[in-house]
């Protein structure tokens, strides 16, 4: 399953593979009760979801616990900044610390210190 998450400000898109085999109108509903949301845009051809809301109200972690109470975003490791992969498989670090780590030790070689 691929994700993309893309922020500016006053505007979420969530783009998920699996939301274009269908998406779910109490997720919708869920999202435009959301205080502060404008309005919700579900594509199902595109396989996102776009929400307006207010830019002075902090949503994007109370969105991202509507998409994950509908069984969406499971593995998400953060909310980004603009736009980047947001799901890693199980087996990956939990952390976006811990694969930052890993990735530098691999480049550079360097056994983890004790």
């Amino acid at each position: 399953m691929s994700c993309r998450i893309y922020q500016s400000p006053g505007r979420i898109r969530v783009r998920l593979s699996t939301l274009k085999s269908g998406i779910s109108n109490d997720l919708v509903t869920e999202l435009k009760n959301l205080n502060g949301v404008r309005s919700v845009l579900p594509s199902e051809l595109t396989g996102s979801i776009v929400i307006y809301y207010d830019k002075n109200i902090r949503c994007s972690s109370s969105l991202l616990r509507i998409f994950r109470r509908h069984g969406l975003l499971q593995n998400v490791i953060g909310f980004p900044n603009r736009s980047a992969l947001a799901i890693v498989p199980k087996d990956k670090p939990a952390s976006i610390l811990e694969a930052v780590n890993d990735f530098i030790r691999k480049a550079l070689k360097v056994s983890p210190s004790a």
